[in-house]
């Protein structure tokens, strides 16, 4: 029997070389196949509209568009990121739609139209995407909301910055109101004796600690805090809709409404969906029906990209590990945190 001759250091060398190119070439392979996944989508194909003809990976490359469509969508938070993985960006955050509106302007749109489906999110992301809508609106650009299954709290907040909202009979919305709460651990932590020593300083530095009950003073100023920002919320209401401070305060104490029951508080101003309130956008903004409408909200290859190196690093077990750590940090020692629409 002939014997085999071992292979030279060399030799394997090359094979493992041909055996990581090979694997780096199905990674390769898997990434464009879930970057066609993301742009094209695998989820059941909707009915051809103006919008989903022209927000296809097509319309990347379009010149101009004269509408423009910006999807909120999710609790609305701040987040510079605006990463939402392989599942596509995070149409809740305030910073990806600041951005949009930006981008629609830079283009010349003539209408924007917000599609909100939110049960609302924090103060200052609902405040910044308001104040961002009242400016391009002072420019002349024409904006309407039209509200989904729901658009309460700071998801109304920023339709009152619209100039017409859209509900359908159902959507529920309202919601005018500011909570901040906290969770307390401190009985668990006695049952199983566990102690948590705070240095700190100031009084106020840890308010909010689940580690012990509040005091009534942390109370006081928990509640002026909550009253500051709900005058806020009530004066954008009353701008907005253009109703006294009286009336906007007597709808306002936290309770949501259907758009049946919206629209007789003058909270809204007509029963439609998206397809009419786009309709009448069109119309008001002077542009024919055939109008070019653009999604705003649609990854671009940047986003793309941003959300490939987001999963990238994410392999990484440390850090996973520290995210980890950081949440765990942030939600059960460092306090107050945010103020919730």
């Amino acid at each position: 029997m002939q014997e085999q001759t071992p292979l030279a250091p060399d030799s394997l060398e090359q094979r493992n070389k041909k055996s990581q190119s090979l694997a780096l070439g199905l990674l390769i392979f898997c990434v464009i196949a879930g970057v066609g996944n993301l742009v094209y989508g695998i989820r059941p194909k909707a009915q051809p509209t103006q919008e989903t003809e022209s927000s296809s990976f097509g319309a990347m490359f379009q010149e101009k568009s004269e509408m423009a469509v910006i999807v909120v969508e999710g609790t609305i938070v701040h987040d510079a990121s605006g990463g939402g993985g392989f599942s596509g960006p995070n149409n809740g955050s305030a910073d990806r739609i600041v951005k949009a509106i930006r981008d629609a302007e830079k283009d010349g749109v003539k209408g924007i139209l917000f599609k909100i489906n939110s049960p609302g999110g924090s103060a200052a992301a609902s405040q910044s995407v308001y104040h961002e809508i009242q400016r391009v609106r002072k420019k002349g650009i024409k904006v309407y909301a039209a509200m989904g299954d729901v658009a309460a709290s700071g998801g109304y907040y920023i339709a009152c910055a619209a100039e017409k909202i859209y509900a359908n009979p159902a959507t529920l919305t309202g919601s005018i109101g500011v909570i901040a709460q906290f969770t307390k651990v401190k009985g668990l932590f006695e049952k199983v004796g566990l102690e948590t020593t705070v240095i700190k300083s100031g009084e106020f530095k840890d308010i909010g600690s689940p580690f012990r009950d509040t005091t009534a003073a942390e109370r006081n100023l928990l509640q002026a805090l909550i009253d500051d920002t709900y005058q806020d919320f009530l004066k954008a209401v009353a701008e907005g809709r253009s109703m006294p401070l009286p009336d906007v305060r007597k709808l306002a104490d936290g309770r949501i409404y259907t758009g049946n029951q919206a629209l007789k508080h003058k909270m809204l101003d007509k029963l439609g969906d998206y397809n009419q309130a786009l309709a009448d956008l069109k119309t008001a903004a002077k542009v024919s029906q055939d109008a070019k409408v653009k999604n705003y909200s649609q990854p671009g290859f940047e986003d793309i990209f941003s959300m490939i190196s987001s999963q990238v690093n994410h392999l990484s077990p440390t850090a996973a590990l520290e995210s980890l750590t950081y949440t765990d940090l942030r939600h059960l020692n460092k306090i107050p945190l945010m103020l919730y629409y």
